[in-house]
């Protein structure tokens, strides 16, 4: 049980006293939910992996958001295909498929990237187009067994 001595006030009655409620569970982020699948695929649980599992997933979440903003610059209803993104990123279809590759392995529930990447371009804003980095999960999105 959690001590009201360490919960903050999250506002005030009409007299003015604290009103205390217990903290909230948030979703996850879609980096919090790659380092997780990253890490449960790892085999080392160290420090290392620990590190590892955080800059993968840095990666792949900016692939997702570099999809999710092209998606929305070419304004149609299809996705964006793994060569329209590679030539609109400047590099070879090679290159390309190991995005597409690291993903599966950061997100191994998700078929492809298509339904993240749509997901963000949801929740992208045009005047604050870094709060990408923050985006929340979907809430259906699945962590690996």
């Amino acid at each position: 049980m959690t001590s009201l001595a360490v919960l903050a006030p999250h506002t005030t009655d009409r007299v003015g006293r604290a009103i205390y409620t217990a903290p909230v569970a948030r979703r996850p982020t879609l980096i919090t939910v790659a380092i997780a699948n990253l890490l449960a695929t790892s085999d080392d649980n160290g420090i290392r992996a620990q590190l590892r599992a955080t800059k993968e997933a840095g990666v792949v979440v900016g692939f997702l958001v570099t999809l999710a903003i092209a998606y929305r610059r070419l304004d149609r209803d299809e996705f964006i295909t793994q060569l329209e993104w590679a030539e609109l990123g400047d590099m070879d279809e090679r290159t390309a498929q190991r995005y597409w590759r690291r993903f599966r392995h950061a997100f191994p529930t998700e078929q492809s990237p298509e339904r993240l990447a749509r997901w963000i371009a949801s929740q992208l804003s045009d005047t604050e187009p870094m709060a990408a980095a923050s985006v929340l999960a979907p809430a259906d999105l699945a962590l690996a067994a």
